[in-house]
Order: structure tokens, then sequence, then C-alpha cells
């Protein structure tokens, strides 16, 4: 009897365990594990591009195909503005004291001065500053000799940080461009060193871990500043990028190589062309102008097409030369949205 007991027991034992076992089994290994948590779905960022009917040779770029981190961070950014109080300030910093002129701009208000000597637009919803010496009637204030182009970028940074310009935490501000140029006021040619010129024009550009920050042509250079004789500012073009940038908890994967390529042979097309001896034609004209396009290069920048977007978002820039009907050579480029597609809101 007691036998009896002692194996009752142990079958009870052993049941129990082997229903443990079984539970535990099945929870871990045939239970199917639980999704990820989907990622927020993207606006495709507004780029403008144009068909042409020449089909692109792509072997150097395939060739050259750079290896990208398969995940890449997308930014939040808080809309450019300023206060009243902040423009009322930065009129201050260029020598206008008196109340400015407001008027309503792009859903938005705009403070302005104008004097016979120079004038300053303030746009506060967009975050944009123009200021501009009227040297077409005064062309005295650009007269004299102009410092070295080494000292001019350091001048133009510590202006962008005195007037408290600054971008935002995480963002970096690099220079683009620097070069002399001649006045035709309005307009401004660029001149090589050594030559005749006016003025020298600085461009810098904003970069986010270590990638440009890029604009389409509809939206001007990020900071422009011409400067004259004894480091006078006679033009400030100024385009905020945003009060605040952070990076969104997820990181989102790009496309592979073979989609970019196939993007790229599948619908030919162009976002961009310049021409270095002639006035750039227009959109409209690109397909009858080129006749052979080659795309050789490609990186990873980040978009700003609107002054108002929400995300800053990656995407890849690719270069290469084009030739026209006249024999004449040109630089294109193409953006193309790098976040995978089923990420992108109705791509």
């Amino acid at each position: 009897m007691k036998r009896f007991i002692l194996k009752y027991w142990l079958f009870i034992l052993l049941a129990t365990m082997a229903t443990i076992l079984a539970g535990f089994y099945f929870r871990n290994k045939i239970s199917p594990p639980r999704a990820p948590e989907k990622l927020l779905s993207l606006p495709v960022p507004t780029i403008k591009s144009y068909p042409i009917s020449v089909y692109p040779n792509i072997s150097q770029l395939q060739e050259k195909f750079p290896s990208f981190d398969q995940k890449v961070t997308v930014y939040q950014l808080t809309p450019p503005s300023f206060s009243d109080q902040k423009a009322v300030s930065i009129g201050e910093r260029f020598g206008f004291f008196t109340p400015p002129t407001v008027t309503s701009v792009d859903g938005g208000v705009s403070y302005s001065w104008v004097t016979e000597e120079n004038s300053l637009a303030i746009n506060l919803r967009r975050g944009e500053i123009n200021y501009s010496l009227n040297i077409l009637e005064y062309p005295e204030f650009i007269e004299g000799e102009l410092p070295l182009l080494s000292g001019v970028e350091e001048k133009a940074k510590s202006f962008i940080e005195e007037g408290e310009f600054s971008p935002p935490e995480g963002v970096e501000l690099k220079t683009k461009n620097i070069f002399y140029v001649k006045n035709y006021f309005p307009y401004f040619d660029k001149v090589d060193e050594g030559e005749e010129a006016d003025l020298i024009q600085v461009d810098l550009e904003y970069q986010v871990n270590g990638n440009k920050i890029m604009t389409t042509g509809d939206y001007p250079p990020v900071i422009s500043i011409i400067i004259g004789p004894e480091f006078k500012i006679a033009i400030f073009n100024y385009y905020f990028l945003s009060n605040k940038i952070e990076p969104l908890k997820d990181f989102y994967p790009l496309k592979t190589k073979a989609e970019v390529l196939k993007a790229i042979k599948t619908n030919p097309k162009i976002s961009y062309l310049s021409l270095d001896e002639v006035d750039n034609p227009t959109s409209e004209d690109y397909n009858q102008l080129i006749t052979n396009l080659i795309f050789e290069n490609i990186e990873l920048v980040y978009l700003k097409y609107d002054p108002l977007q929400i995300y800053l978002q990656p995407v890849f820039l690719i270069t290469g030369k084009a030739t026209l009907k006249d024999g004449q050579g040109g630089e294109v480029g193409l953006y193309l949205p790098a976040i995978s597609d089923k990420y992108l809101l109705n791509p």
C-alpha cells in the first residue's frame, strides 16, 4: 500500500513537472515573437524633379556606391520663429531704433525697416532675415581695400554668434563657399582671387551628425553674408533652421543599393542642372537639352525643403554630369528619398 502511494505521488510530481516544462516550451519556443512597435510613417519629402528622355549611365555610381549605415536618424524640428522682442533686438543690432513697419506675409507677420542707406526685413513666422546696404545709390559704402579671405570666414562666424543666430544644439554651422564677387547690384558675379572685386561672399550651411543639410532650388542658401571693406556687412540673408531639433527614438531603414539603382533606371529624372558658362536653362528645357547623362556619386544628406517642415529626414543626393545638344557640359543632381518606402506616406 505504501509502495502504491509512493508511486502515485511520484506520478503526480512527474506530471506536474511535465506540464510546467511544456508550458515554458510553448511560451518561449512555439508562440510567435511579439511584433515590434511600428515605426512612425513619415511624409514624403517635397522634392521637385524633372523627367528626361536620356537613359542615365550609372556604371560609375554602381562601382563606387559607398556603404551606408543600415539605419539612420530622423529628426523632429520645432518650426523656426522669432518673437516680437527678438525681431526688435535684431533690428537694433543693424542700427534700426524706430518702430518697424508691420505687414502680413505667408500667414504670419513681417517687420521691416527702410532708410535711404539700408533696409531690413524679418519674417517672424519663417525665421528669415534679409538685410541690405543701398550700394546702388551709395557705392562709397564698398570703396576701399577688401580683407583677406582667410580672415573673412572667422569674422562671418563671429557675426553669427554675437548676433545670437547660432543653430540649435546638435547642429553645426560649416562654411560652404567663400569667394570674391564683383558688384552689379542687385546681382554679384564671382571672380577669381587676384581679379578686380568689390565684395566677398560667404555661404554657410548646417550639418547634423556629420551630414549636410541641403536646400532645394526654390529654397535659398541657409546663410549668405556679403562683406565689404573693413568687414562691413553689405548683405545678410539668414534662414533659420529650427528653434529646436530632436532625434526620434527609432532608427529608420534606408533603401538598399539595388532599390536606389532601380529607382534611377526605372524613372530617369534630375532635380537640377547647373552650367558654368551661361545662364542655367529652365527646368522645362531639361528634357530637350540633355543628350547624355552620367551619374557618378551619391551621398546621404538631410533635406530642408520648407521652412515650416516638422521632420528632417535623410535623402540621397546623386550627382553627375550632363552633356547638352550644343556640346556644353553641366553638373546635375537628383534628390531621392532615402528612407525605405514602406515607412513613407503614399510614396
